[in-house]
């Protein structure tokens, strides 16, 4: 009676007011539905509840899983998903908690690395005073919120996509954020050791703020350029995004937008730069310097073939030795997704936020666009193939973004037990992988952990100096570890070819690797300089120079 101004309404009145509100709003639900396929009418509303409730939980257990590779034993959390790069980066940043710079053997100053990362990676060993163990723990707890922060970011790309209060803007957050952190390659990619989970966090970072604001201050475009130079100090390969933003920028007559974007990000990215200058005289980084070797191969277009697959189909990632027809397959599955997606682009082009022409899919097509530079950079310049999945990580991001896209616009406003039922088999797969992890099982170990460092730990006496190519794990667990293959060492880089002098003048008298490396350092016939096999382990040599 208060709210009607202290009189009642009588029932006839009431149910006038009622059927009048009806009829002045249909015409507005109508038109919502007919622009979005998540519009459901008020009373089935609800019916998305339980669904958001699973996925979220499917999440939730996603993170609890993830948590265990930071809590498993020493034996196996030294382990996969950790690689050998993966602790050559760790090693630096351990000598940089102690106060021994930049450096992976605590003497040479070194610019082999991605430093946003390595700086982060830092602070576990700073605080537990360098401790190989502990620290690690410390990392992989690191991976861990830069692997969860990312996921919730890719969920609230995927919501901006739809109108508020529909069935798909409700579930497609919680959607999102599972079909990132279920997949296969993302998980084994986020766990590395290497930059690959803060490059993925930063990406995702500038996404959501490119979809959430306009960009037309001068204030946001210099947020937007900062962000952008984040992503080049997580990896400096990001050059090719800032110089797709600038160009888009550009192309739509934006001079300031994309000098204020493009010069901030340099003027934030601009340390990196210096540093690599005054330490080798070249910007490039020695650690694609090793890797240098400008050709045009059918392999390297075979293996850049078969890491795009693994990158836009990141759930059916096993392992960069997967077969080329199962590449070829994925390509097809995407291919095959691709063309649905287009068809139904046309069929509602006038859709607010649609990938087709909203902000979401502005900057996922920027992606793209330096991705593909990107592979044509990496098949000319760089022989080291086996990275070339890493270096396109970031289409991951789209993968997923844009198969959740599809999904809600295939189903509309039908029933929710179709995302949830995806995400449901999509977990238990990740729970798969988490589990081999855990016990050790299903993926190759790391050799250089099971073999190199027990063959040296074994023969060649406590603080005498050590010799190898493939140096980062033995680095991470022994000091006095010289790198011979210029990753991490500029020298190496300036004796290819008179090894066996350089490690003459180092006064360095063992070296353990695979024996197709010893061969190349020390030329065909070793013995004929001094140097003799001492023992063998699994793939591993150790020579000696009496």
């Amino acid at each position: 009676a208060g709210l009607c101004g202290g009189s009642r309404l009588r029932g006839d009145e009431l149910w006038t007011r009622r059927e009048r509100w009806k009829l002045h709003s249909a015409p507005r639900r109508v038109a919502a539905r007919s622009i979005d396929p998540g519009s459901e009418p008020t009373s089935r509303r609800n019916d998305s509840t339980g669904p958001r409730r699973l996925l979220l939980s499917f999440g939730a257990v996603l993170c609890l899983s993830a948590l265990t590779l930071c809590l498993r034993p020493t034996a196996k959390l030294e382990n996969k998903p950790l690689t050998e790069d993966g602790y050559l980066l760790l090693s630096i940043s351990r000598h940089l908690a102690m106060g021994r710079g930049l450096s992976a053997d605590g003497i040479h100053f070194t610019n082999g690395f991605q430093p946003l990362f390595t700086v982060m990676a830092s602070l576990p060993y700073l605080v537990t005073g360098g401790n190989r163990v502990t620290g690690l723990r410390g990392v992989l707890a690191l991976h861990l919120l830069c692997y969860v922060a990312t996921g919730f970011l890719v969920g609230l790309i995927c919501r901006s996509m739809f109108t508020p209060g529909t069935r798909a803007y409700r579930l497609a957050a919680p959607f999102g954020a599972v079909c990132y952190l279920s997949a296969g390659f993302v998980i084994l990619s986020s766990f590395n050791g290497l930059e690959t989970s803060a490059l993925l966090l930063v990406y995702a970072l500038i996404w959501w703020y490119w979809a959430t604001h306009d960009l037309q201050s001068t204030t946001q475009q210099t947020i937007l350029g900062a962000l952008l130079g984040v992503a080049v100090l997580a990896r400096i390969d990001s050059v090719f995004l800032v110089g797709a933003v600038t160009a888009y920028f550009a192309s739509r007559r934006q001079i300031r937008a994309a000098v204020v974007a493009g010069a901030t990000a340099v003027v934030v990215s601009a340390p990196w730069w210096i540093y690599n200058v005054a330490l080798t005289g070249s910007l490039m980084p020695t650690s694609a310097r090793a890797e240098h070797a400008w050709a045009l191969s059918a392999l390297r277009v075979r293996e850049m073939v078969q890491a795009l697959s693994n990158d836009v189909m990141p759930w059916t990632y096993i392992s960069r030795f997967d077969t080329f027809s199962a590449a070829l397959l994925r390509i097809a599955c995407v291919a095959l997704m691709i063309a649905v997606c287009l068809r139904l682009a046309r069929t509602s082009a006038t859709v607010p936020g649609s990938l087709t022409s909203g902000r979401v899919g502005s900057f996922g097509r920027l992606i793209v666009y330096a991705a593909g530079t990107l592979m044509v950079w990496y098949i000319l310049y760089s022989s080291a193939t086996y990275f070339y999945a890493r270096y396109l990580a970031p289409l991951t991001l789209v993968a997923v973004v844009g198969g959740t896209w599809l999904l809600f616009r295939a189903i509309g406003s039908r029933s929710a037990a179709v995302p949830v039922g995806v995400a449901a088999v999509l977990s238990v797969a990740a729970i798969v992988v988490f589990s081999a992890l855990d016990i050790g099982k299903l993926f190759p170990g790391n050799v250089m952990l099971t073999q190199q460092v027990p063959l040296v730990e074994s023969q060649v006496p406590p603080g005498a100096a050590v010799a190898a190519g493939q140096s980062g794990t033995l680095s991470y667990f022994r000091d006095g570890v010289v790198n011979l293959d210029g990753k991490s060492n500029i020298d190496a880089l300036a004796h290819a070819g008179h090894m066996s002098e350089y490690l003459d003048s180092l006064g360095v008298r063992w070296i353990c690797d695979w024996p197709g490396y010893i061969h190349s350092y020390l030329g065909t016939n070793p013995p004929a300089i001094g140097w003799h096999k001492v023992a063998t382990r699994g793939e591993f040599e150790l020579w000696h120079h009496s």
